[in-house]
């Protein structure tokens, strides 16, 4: 049993209208852990982890896909197993439209060892994960990645 598992059913969670949920998963832990999420997978995502090269990026996928899919599991009341994905152009999972139904949401993030899940009720959201580089220096990517009014609100903060 995975210990995700067990926390789950000794201590229910439950959503309500207005929360997010945000659950965090080092992706680096026991083989052992990985042989009981493997059958959780569909077919499709145990092919996908089968193409990785290194080891290592094989098992972190198993991981966050197992994990995402107790999750959802739990949020759904259904087997992880059971859970149905489909794929976005960027093959960014959703859930299938059969539990999409649920309006339950979920967006994934990952970055070198730890994946974090963000979970809502009808609300579209997204989570990202990355890792600092104290080199770069925000004002130097804010114009790009950032609204004009949301630049120029950081560029008038004092250093």
């Amino acid at each position: 049993m995975h210990r995700l598992t067990g926390l789950l059913k000794d201590h229910p969670v439950r959503l309500s209208k207005t929360a997010i949920h945000l659950w965090q998963l080092p992706l680096l832990q026991a083989t052992a852990e990985n042989l009981f999420l493997w059958p959780l997978l569909s077919v499709d995502e145990q092919e996908r982890a089968k193409r990785f090269v290194r080891r290592q990026d094989q098992e972190k996928f198993v991981r966050a896909r197992g994990f995402v899919r107790l999750l959802l599991g739990h949020y759904l009341s259904l087997p992880p197993a059971e859970v149905v994905f489909e794929y976005g152009l960027r093959g960014k999972p959703q859930l299938a439209v059969a539990t999409r139904a649920t309006g339950l949401q979920f967006n994934l993030s990952h970055c070198q060892d730890l994946a974090i899940v963000a979970i809502a009720p009808r609300y579209s959201l997204g989570v990202d994960l990355e890792q600092l580089n104290p080199q770069v220096s925000y004002l130097d990517i804010s114009g790009r990645f950032f609204a004009s009014a949301e630049d120029e609100f950081l560029r008038r903060l004092p250093e």
